[in-house]
């Protein structure tokens, strides 16, 4: 059975440090998840530069499924290109709270 995320996608605030991370040095907290889902953060941040929304796609993916996240990839798609940001800090919230 699949499950919500822990902290919505627009309650950024859930957690200071990662929101403003995520705001004033996303790439960096896309490293960060990246590398937290054993992905390559290097590339990540890469593909970042080119195009956000591309690695913020891969890794809310990889969440989801890692976690069993209700949703689709149509889903994630659409949050990546719309809400690359809140995306990205809705994922490192979702890791925090699953190392508790």
């Amino acid at each position: 059975m699949s499950r919500v995320w822990n902290s919505g996608l627009f309650n950024c605030g859930h957690d200071l440090a990662n929101c403003c991370c995520g705001y004033f040095c996303g790439c960096c907290l896309m490293c960060q998840n990246a590398n937290h889902l054993d992905e390559s953060g290097a590339l990540c941040f890469l593909l970042g530069l080119v195009s956000p929304c591309i690695p913020t796609f891969l890794i809310r993916s990889k969440a989801r499924e890692r976690f069993n996240i209700e949703g689709s990839s149509c889903s994630d798609a659409a949050i990546a290109v719309f809400c690359s940001c809140c995306s990205n800090i809705q994922v490192a919230n979702e890791l925090k709270h699953q190392d508790k």
